[in-house]
């Protein structure tokens, strides 16, 4: 789930958060992860407007992208799924652009971005992106979502670590 998700409550010192006072009750079922994220956007005053939800690869789960469109927020999180996309009207019958990443292959480089990987090192990366209308996993009753996504990849990396080579969603 995201990791951004603990927030003030209006003008109190209280936080408001599925992490805060994180313990189970025997009394209570646990909530499910998602629906705890929905309860705690509800409850901060003017939360979808200004919020942006960051996740990492556990966060690429379909009832997210569904809550937040519900919600009105934004998110962006890092993917971990091939998912299901709708078929370009251009693509051939046996083309595999009936899925996210090769979709999102076949996208142009849209530019370079200069970031600083730690404090003595920077890097370079290649960035692509594209509006991809995403099916829900089979057997899931979800309508399908437009939903942005952007491939970073590193030019040069140095020997000694992997490539950045980042796939984002939102």
């Amino acid at each position: 789930m995201p990791h951004d998700l603990i927030a003030p409550a209006d003008q109190t010192s209280k936080l408001l958060g599925p992490l805060v006072g994180n313990h189970t009750s025997s009394r209570k079922p646990p909530i499910p992860r998602a629906d705890a994220v929905s309860r705690v956007i509800a409850r901060i005053p003017g939360a979808t407007e200004r919020s942006v939800h960051v996740g990492d690869r556990e966060s690429d789960i379909c009832e997210l992208y569904c809550i937040a469109q519900d919600l009105g927020t934004s998110f962006i999180v890092r993917v971990q799924k091939n998912r299901l996309a709708a078929r370009p009207a251009d693509a051939a019958p046996h083309d595999p652009a009936h899925r996210v990443f090769a979709q999102l292959a076949a996208a142009p480089w849209a530019g370079r971005h200069r970031i600083t990987v730690d404090q003595e090192e920077t890097t370079w990366l290649r960035v692509k992106f594209a509006a991809i209308n995403t099916l829900p996993p089979v057997g899931k009753r979800y309508s399908p979502q437009v939903l942005a996504y952007i491939h970073a990849l590193e030019e040069n990396p140095p020997p000694c670590r992997e490539p950045i080579d980042w796939k984002l969603g939102d």
